[in-house]
């Protein structure tokens, strides 16, 4: 007889380095490196990799009933849509493969589809193929998101037109703060039956599968410290970086026109591009708002910021796990 099977759906509001916890997942599972029991499916099980060489399993947006946009920068669609059917059928494939393996977990992780799935048709289907069912949130502090998704933008500024390096500019964009109302989406995700969990894990500066491994209970024992290679996912930029672009932007947009200025223009920005790179993967401080847009920020988001302490506070009565988990989580309401 085997084992009833946990399904876990990692499902991450944009610019919350969900890539990143999918690529540290993929290296574990590569290695084997992931706790007993716990399965994270690979390419050759889902729908082959990303560009960069990272698993995702972004077609359970398809599989709850809406559709992957393309916005043309954060690769929402790295990969064609798939029909619902046709991720029915594979997701019920990777599930019975898990159970034939003794796995008690299966992990899935789609960056950017807590808004883009639809909560009642992805619950539904999830149910179908596990004993139970986890949806995980991660939530990232609104001030470290906002920084990361304008540096984003500015880094390719010749393309995006963003060369304000401001919290205001960043809440320009009604769509970058409305990925991280966190209160709206707790009340998206809640199931009205109570039979999906929703629960939440910090993102911070420490290993992103140990916060999750740490969130849902499991044992960590045979989790690997390390993992080798080059990083799959680059952190933003330095604020040195991200102004020496935007001038560039600037002056492209101004004197592109003028015949060689583009040419030129265009291959200084790849160059400092690609420095800014090297430099924020050999460990370059990533930009970030002043103290004073962080409070400004802090304001804005103080509905959300209560709406995550009581989902913490519901999720562990007597509160976070000691260690690592409970300093991110001390950390995240920590006031500037």
């Amino acid at each position: 007889m085997t084992a009833p099977l946990r399904l876990v759906a990692v499902l991450a509001p944009r610019w919350t380095a969900t890539s990143s916890l999918a690529a540290e997942l993929s290296a574990r599972a590569t290695a084997g490196a992931l706790p007993a029991g716990v399965v994270y499916p690979l390419d050759a099980a889902w729908f082959g990799r990303t560009a960069d060489s990272v698993t995702v399993h972004a077609e359970l947006v398809e599989l709850s009933g809406a559709s992957r946009p393309n916005d043309g920068h954060g690769a929402l669609r790295a990969r064609p849509p798939q029909a619902r059917q046709v991720v029915r059928d594979r997701l019920r494939r990777v599930a019975d493969d898990a159970r034939d393996a003794g796995a008690h977990t299966l992990v899935l992780v789609a960056p950017g589809a807590a808004w883009l799935a639809d909560p009642s048709g992805l619950r539904r289907e999830l149910r179908t193929v596990a004993d139970s069912v986890d949806v995980v949130l991660p939530v990232r502090r609104p001030d470290d998101a906002l920084a990361a998704a304008l540096a984003q933008s500015v880094r390719l500024a010749e393309q995006t037109g963003e060369t304000t390096l401001t919290a205001r500019a960043a809440l320009a964009s009604d769509q970058r703060a409305h990925e991280h109302r966190y209160a709206d989406l707790l009340r998206r995700w809640t199931d009205p039956d109570g039979k999906v969990r929703v629960l939440v894990t910090p993102v911070s500066g420490g290993s992103a599968v140990d916060a999750l491994v740490a969130t849902l209970g499991l044992d960590a024992a045979s989790l690997a410290v390390d993992t080798d290679g080059p990083a799959a996912v680059v952190p933003p930029p330095s604020r040195e970086a991200l102004a020496a672009i935007a001038g560039l932007a600037r002056r492209r947009a101004r004197v592109g026109w003028v015949p060689g200025v583009r040419r030129r223009t265009d291959a200084q920005l790849a160059e400092v591009r690609r420095a800014a790179d090297n430099a924020a993967l050999a460990g370059a401080a990533p930009f970030a708002f002043t103290d004073a847009e962080r409070r400004m920020l802090a304001r804005r988001f103080r509905t959300d910021r209560e709406a995550v302490r009581a989902h913490v506070a519901w999720q562990w009565p007597e509160g976070a796990p000691a260690g690592p988990l409970r300093d991110a989580w001390l950390a995240w309401f920590a006031e500037d």
